[in-house]
């Protein structure tokens, strides 16, 4: 009998133990969604004040080949694109030479652009620091080579 009691008081306090960390994890998830719901006010209030802007930036969830329409706005770092963009075509991004600032400018929004054709696109406001390769599995970023004048190795004058 004195067993059985020993057994039903422990069943007890690991139950009692359960509650304890099921009603901890529903405060920290409460508290979370509260500090959620404080940042997404106080961002609503910057935009209202004009310190913020938002922009929405979407990429399709995957694009399935060459020939699929993209839509993009894009004001930033060709690498950052570029490497966004083979995740979602299922390629593996790679860069070779000193990283150097490839500001670029697209906006493709609201025209019918294909993957290539984007390319094409950020390959023309790129090709004086770089040059991009697509080869089967694989999204390419090559950054030319300064010279000891100042110019790029690929189109340097004399």
């Amino acid at each position: 009998l004195a067993a059985v009691s020993v057994l039903a008081l422990a069943g007890c306090a690991s139950q009692s133990e359960k509650e304890k960390q099921i009603s901890a994890q529903q405060l920290v998830d409460q508290e979370l969604r509260e500090q959620a719901i404080k940042i997404k006010l106080a961002q609503d209030e910057l935009y209202q004040a004009g310190a913020i802007i938002r922009t929405r930036y979407k990429f399709p969830t995957i694009i399935n080949a060459n020939s699929q329409y993209v839509r993009v706005s894009w004001q930033g770092d060709a690498y950052e694109l570029l490497e966004q963009l083979a995740k979602q075509r299922g390629l593996q991004f790679t860069s070779q030479g000193i990283k150097l600032p490839l500001p670029l400018n697209i906006d493709v929004g609201g025209s019918k652009v294909t993957f290539e054709q984007l390319l094409t696109l950020i390959r023309q406001q790129t090709q004086y620091r770089a040059t991009i390769n697509q080869k089967p599995g694989e999204l390419q970023l090559l950054y030319l080579t300064p010279s000891k004048k100042g110019s790029f190795l690929r189109g340097s004058r004399p």
